[in-house]
């Protein structure tokens, strides 16, 4: 099949080309445009040809700006795609099989001297034809892969290269069988050492599946994208390194039909690099969602993983960032039919730096969504930072529909001496879960998304505050947020205003803050019937001489004070219990949890403290609350063990809490 070629070269010159199907010339070219040939359309019974493909390659060079694109001509209909294909009372107009969308194929090599300078590689498959008829196929839509690389011959101040590979669409079928989307492949490396800055993007897109019309029919499954190597190298500079995919939504169905199912996505540390100074990885997993029905079964929503590891060490990184997102497919919906279900979302980051002073931030986001009408799905994100010097971690999960599941974990870790004597290896893990069980009496919508956010650092960091529920939900149906080692200004601002705390530990004692901590929950306003949101917060420490742990409890937010509240605080450590405490009022947690103390007990050698909290309500009520941990010689007597907890229960069932208040007692920072 014959395919159009358009060479721009720097001295502006155009080729026309009929009759072949690539070209590779070795001219200092800056843009390489290859189009493939539309399929012919055929006449009643002949259906129509493939389309033509597209191969561009553009040869080395020494450009500082390259663009090579390669697409693939669209199949050939059945019949006269001017006059149209018609469906109506189960007969076609014509009857036919319809071509495939032609390849795409694009590649390009470039060394750049110095400057600034951008090299895209871009493909596009094309479409597959109309079919129609009983028992006729549809053209699947073509394939499309992208290549480039890229690399510096000198000194510079950005070099970026990018790949983009898209898959073309899958025919529709009239009462026959609809077409795939077209697969789609990207790879992307690059070279930089010498330049200040470098970028390298990969990303693949699946077609979306052809339409089906009739019954017994289903739209057609959404083309699958995966990566090549994605990867860069550069000296004492930034680099950024970026992986995508999106699989291909399933076709829609019609007149009886059902939907196709939405392609997965999987990206398994498709970002890879590394830096001598700073270190960036991101992954984009997205599956495609599932084929609408109008009146059949509706197509499943792909599922999507999106897992990154990152441990700066080839090159010595001092900063190293790591960010994951999984997007699973939605359910396909229906007008008057069955619904499909939406994919799992699967989301990890591992982030690590070795150099001392380092830092590493590690983010994950898992999203199952709900489409109208459709079910959900489970999301869970999973976010680990460590580092010699800030390690910082946040995930967030949300996922929608009439049941649901969803899950975030982070945790932080570093190791500093905060005193001569005692060294604390920190590692802070916050964990956040809503769960909605199925309901198969009421079809309302019902959302989940919960958050949760750890840091570990030598010195002073920022840092969530308390979210102020007075007024109702702040959106996050449960949220833990967790920091260890802030430093003697955040120390201050947190024990400002709270006596309790303050006055803990012995006069003029030393008194250094582990970590602080925010947990939360709220009844989801979309829920119905009991509900339970649970969320924790866990700590680990190494401690070489005996010291007094104490929970500072310092503020408390919600609302709904009107009606019962159940709420549950506990106090763990490894599998013993230090403190648990449950409560039935607002009024009764607003009294706990509002400027007050626990000396949690002596504790040496390696230490692991969960502080947990839960809210169970079936109505729109929310709760939380702030604490920190901080250790030195405390005043407060030890918590007696849980069995003895009932022996002090009185008035509104609070456990009576006696302090000696010492005005004069001091908080060293970490």
């Amino acid at each position: 099949m014959p395919s159009r070629i358009k060479v721009i070269c720097l001295l502006v010159c155009t080729i026309e080309v009929f009759g072949g199907v690539s070209l590779s010339q070795p001219v200092q070219a800056a843009t390489l445009e290859v189009t493939g040939v539309d399929g012919v359309d055929g006449v009643n019974g002949s259906g129509g040809t493939a389309g033509g493909d597209a191969n561009a390659d553009m040869p080395l060079n020494n450009d500082n700006t390259n663009f090579v694109k390669a697409t693939g001509g669209s199949g050939g209909w059945a019949g006269d795609r001017n006059g149209g294909i018609s469906y109506s009372n189960g007969v076609t107009n014509v009857v036919g099989d319809s071509g495939r969308g032609g390849s795409a194929y694009v590649s390009a090599d470039s060394v750049v001297l110095s400057g600034t300078a951008t090299s895209s590689a871009l493909a596009n498959g094309g479409s597959g034809g109309v079919a129609a008829g009983t028992g006729h196929v549809a053209g699947s839509g073509g394939d499309a892969t992208a290549l480039i690389k890229g690399a510096a011959g000198g000194n510079g101040q950005f070099f970026g290269i990018g790949a983009r590979a898209k898959g073309g669409y899958g025919g529709t079928s009239m009462l026959g069988i609809a077409g795939d989307g077209g697969n789609a492949t990207a790879s992307a490396v690059g070279n930089f050492i010498g330049f200040n800055v470098g970028t390298v993007t990969s990303e693949a897109i699946g077609g979306i599946g052809g339409s089906a019309y009739g019954a017994g029919q289903r739209g057609a499954n959404g083309g699958v994208a995966s990566l090549g190597v994605t990867r860069g190298v550069i000296g004492n500079g930034e680099l950024r390194v970026s992986a995508s995919i999106v699989g291909g939504t399933g076709g829609s169905g019609y007149y009886g039909a059902g939907g196709g199912r939405g392609a997965d996505a999987e990206l398994v540390n498709a970002a890879t690099g590394a830096s001598g100074r700073t270190l960036s990885l991101s992954q984009f997993a997205m599956a495609g969602h599932g084929g609408y029905s109008e009146s059949g079964v509706a197509g499943n929503g792909g599922n999507a993983v999106s897992s990154l590891s990152i441990v700066g060490a080839s090159y010595g990184e001092t900063q190293v960032s790591g960010t994951g997102t999984a997007f699973a497919g939605g359910g396909g919906t229906t007008d008057s039919g069955v619904a499909g279900r939406a994919g799992g979302a699967f989301a990890t980051v591992h982030a690590e730096s070795q150099a001392n002073g380092s830092s590493a931030n590690a983010i994950a986001d898992a999203i199952s969504p709900r489409l109208r009408t459709a079910d959900a799905g489970v999301a869970e994100s999973n976010a680990y930072a460590r580092s010699r010097g800030i390690g910082s971690a946040q995930a967030s999960a949300y996922a929608g529909g009439a049941s649901g599941y969803a899950r975030a974990t982070s945790t932080a870790s570093h190791s500093v001496a905060l005193l001569p004597s005692q060294r604390v290896d920190t590692v802070v893990t916050a964990n956040a879960t809503s769960v909605l069980g199925k309901n198969t009496a009421d079809a309302q919508v019902r959302t989940q998304r919960v958050g949760s956010e750890t840091i570990a650092a030598f010195s002073n960091v920022s840092y969530k505050g308390l979210p102020d529920l007075a007024g109702g939900s702040n959106g996050i149906e449960s949220f833990s947020y967790a920091y260890g080692s802030l430093g003697a200004s955040a120390t201050d601002d947190l024990i400002r205003g709270h006596s309790a705390v303050e006055s803990a530990f012995e006069a003029n004692s030393a008194v250094s803050l582990m970590g602080f901590g925010i947990l939360g929950a709220n009844y989801s306003e979309f829920a119905i019937g009991g509900r339970r949101y649970s969320q924790d917060a866990q700590f680990h420490y190494s401690f070489i001489q005996p010291t007094d742990i104490v929970i500072g409890l310092l503020d408390f937010t919600g609302y709904d004070d009107t009606s019962a509240m159940a709420l549950d605080f506990q106090v763990t450590s490894g599998n013993g219990t230090l403190y648990s405490a449950s409560f039935a009022s607002f009024a009764e947690a607003q009294m706990f949890f509002s400027n007050n103390a626990l000396n949690l007990g002596m504790f040496q050698n390696d230490v692991d403290l969960t502080v947990s909290f839960d809210l169970t309500a079936d109505r729109q009520q929310g709760a939380a609350f702030s604490y920190m941990l901080a250790f030195g010689d405390s005043v407060l007597a030890p918590v007696p063990e849980p069995s003895m907890v009932l022996m002090f229960l009185s008035g509104l069932g609070l456990i009576g809490l006696h302090f000696r208040a010492r005005k004069n007692g001091k908080f060293a920072g970490g």
